[in-house]
């Protein structure tokens, strides 16, 4: 079948025809058409894609007027035509292809060798995302990005312009799409007739854009296919293509196979492009037993309703040799989100490689934090030896880094459910600027420092609306740490920290003698909290000191207001010297119906510190509060 003559419209430079000479010498009319007869010359190789073959060009005429372009493609077949050429070969082989172009002044010829089959592609044609979406990803009427992206076989993009057809095949009722560019730089609608399209007019050498717009009102069922290849009507060897699915029940997208999952490669960059590159209100479904190496960690810009359901994430990075500057901020999260909305983790499985403790230069590789997110959801979620937090609850900042001095927004409304967390370095969970967070059912041990911590690092920063709803805090395996499993740190006034309840929780084998530790800075003047705890237990650390008087309290407060009601504390140490309390710069600590057991003291305070009480003390068996030591 012959394919010449095809021709849709003119396109950029593949090959060149130049012209000998600038002006008419005085010859005979057989010397001026030798002189400046038109030279033609294949300026790059074509582009073979299985047995199809093509090139692109404008043909520069600079002597004479515009005449004809002839390709005779090796095998019989040839025709007139202007630019784009293309052409599919019935078999494989090798065939030469030969240029003519010819006016008033004459012609000129080039003739390269090409050889086509599925094992000579010179171009691969692939787009991206892969598929733009499944299942009702697209609400109606919203657009989702697609690039085509032309490659080698060795999946480097090409550095010359490149044509590229492209069709669409919509679902009755279905969406819409256009590309970018034709050769004048316009944008073109897609139909079912391929369209040539240039690349590299735009956008990056080798890439075509494309907005795909889902239909305002969509079907129950179909889909809208957008192919791609290097010659219309190419058969599914030489083409890709990428489909919205219209269905009433949205079904998930797994990532593409080309992307590693069995952890043997770093995937960072690949999977991490990947999700950003889904269209809103994506469901993402990794295969059972699909395991993904980031090391550099997941950025997630600013989502939309994706969800990430299933997999698991090893980051095998360990703390650099040393350290150049100041700050803190060392180490790749696993999962980095900055912004955005209704976000959902779930069912998944994050591990580091920290062999235990805190480690200052990857004090931020958490396994996931969370920026500035609205309404994210993580549960069902197991983290184990990461470096930093297990998750973080951070604020979005400003600058184009957004590592700002400004807060643009404050971790809202996140739901923490059904999470263990093992081994991580720093704290378990870190609540660092969050306007409300709900925590059920949250398992953390040997953790390097807190357990859990409000930490408001700056003036601008704190925790408010948080309460902590079942949850297990232990170190069995590190019963000496020097700070709270609950506490609140950092460096500002406290004014932004308040509202916190931890209720229904166990935190045995408390860090360094402390279960509770709320401080503010020494600056401070804005009581912390208020900060309530029910029907909790408290398994007191043993102390480190060999006498009552400077034994630490069990619960420390210093420039908070908390209450304990209808909790029980237990100091497990064989010498008693623990008390209950400490409490510290005017702070007010209130106990309700609590049993406190094992202590050698009630607890000390400063002249303006408050403590009132209705609780039991049966630490030295008096069963009264507050017990004659105190």
């Amino acid at each position: 079948m012959s394919t010449v003559g095809r021709a849709w419209f003119r396109s950029a430079l593949a090959v060149t025809v130049v012209a000998v000479g600038t002006a008419l010498a005085p010859a005979g009319p057989a010397i001026a058409a030798a002189k400046h007869r038109p030279t033609v010359k294949f300026d790059a190789p074509v582009c073979v894609s299985d047995l199809g073959v093509s090139f692109n060009d404008t043909v520069n005429w600079k002597t004479g007027s515009v005449g004809t372009t002839e390709v005779d493609w090796g095998d019989g077949d040839s025709a007139v035509s202007s630019y784009p050429f293309w052409h599919v070969y019935a078999s494989a082989g090798t065939y030469p292809v030969t240029l003519t172009v010819t006016n008033n002044e004459g012609s000129g010829t080039a003739t390269t060798d090409v050889t086509v089959g599925s094992s000579s592609a010179t171009c691969v044609y692939n787009l991206s995302p892969e598929p733009i979406a499944e299942g009702g990803t697209l609400q109606s009427g919203q657009s989702a990005p697609v690039v085509v992206k032309v490659t080698n076989t060795k999946n480097k993009a090409v550095k010359s312009p490149e044509p590229v057809w492209l069709s669409f095949s919509p679902a009755p009722d279905g969406g819409s799409a256009t590309a970018c560019c034709t050769a004048s730089g316009s944008s073109a609608p897609l139909s079912t007739t391929p369209v040539a399209l240039t690349t590299g007019v735009d956008e990056p050498a080798g890439e075509v854009a494309i907005t795909y717009t889902a239909s305002s009102t969509p079907p129950d069922s179909g889909s809208d296919v957008i192919t791609a290849a290097g010659v219309p009507d190419a058969d599914d060897s030489q083409s890709a293509s990428t489909s919205y699915q219209y269905s009433s029940t949205p079904e998930p997208l797994a990532p593409p196979s080309s992307i590693a999952s069995d952890c043997s490669a770093d995937v960072s960059k690949s999977l991490g492009q990947w999700l950003r590159d889904l269209p809103a209100n994506a469901t993402v479904e990794p295969s059972s037993g699909a395991c993904y190496q980031v090391d550099e960690g997941l950025s997630l810009n600013f989502p939309s309703g994706l969800t990430i359901d299933g997999g698991t994430y090893e980051n095998l990075s360990t703390a650099p040799s040393g350290s150049k500057g100041g700050g803190t901020q060392r180490g790749d999260p696993v999962f980095d989100v900055l912004g955005g909305s209704n976000l959902t983790l779930e069912n998944m499985t994050i591990e580091g490689v920290n062999p235990g403790g805190y480690l200052a230069k990857m004090a931020f590789a958490s396994g996931i934090e969370l920026q500035g997110t609205g309404d994210a959801t993580i549960s069902n979620v197991t983290i184990t030896d990461t470096y930093g937090d297990g998750i973080t609850l951070d604020p979005l900042r400003n600058d184009a880094d957004h590592k700002g001095p400004k807060i643009l927004s404050a971790t809202d409304n996140a739901t923490i459910t059904d999470v263990t967390i093992d081994g991580a370095g720093r704290m378990g969970i870190s609540f660092v600027s969050v306007l409300g967070a709900m925590v059920n059912t949250v398992e953390v041990s040997n953790v390097g420092l807190d357990a859990f911590d409000v930490e408001a690092d700056q003036s601008n920063e704190g925790a408010e609306n948080v309460t902590i709803d079942g949850c297990t805090a232990s170190n069995p395996e590190n019963s000496n740490l020097e700070r709270a499993f609950f506490s609140n740190g950092g460096a500002s006034a406290g004014d932004q920290t308040g509202t916190i309840t931890v209720e229904n929780c166990s935190m045995d084998m408390a860090q360094g003698n402390t279960a509770l530790e709320i401080f503010r800075p020494d600056k401070g003047t804005n009581l912390r909290g208020p900060f309530t705890f029910d029907d909790d237990v408290f398994y007191c650390g043993p102390g480190t000191t060999s006498s009552s008087s400077s034994g630490a309290g069990c619960v420390e407060v210093g420039g908070g207001t908390v209450t304990v009601s209808n909790s029980t504390f237990y100091y497990s140490s064989t010498a008693p010297y623990e008390n209950v309390y400490e409490l510290f710069s005017g702070s007010t600590l209130t106990f309700s119906g609590d049993t406190a057991a094992g202590f050698g003291g009630c607890g000390a305070s400063t002249p303006t510190g408050t403590v009132d009480s209705t609780s039991t003390f049966d630490g030295d068996g008096e069963g009264t509060w507050p017990p004659p030591s105190c």
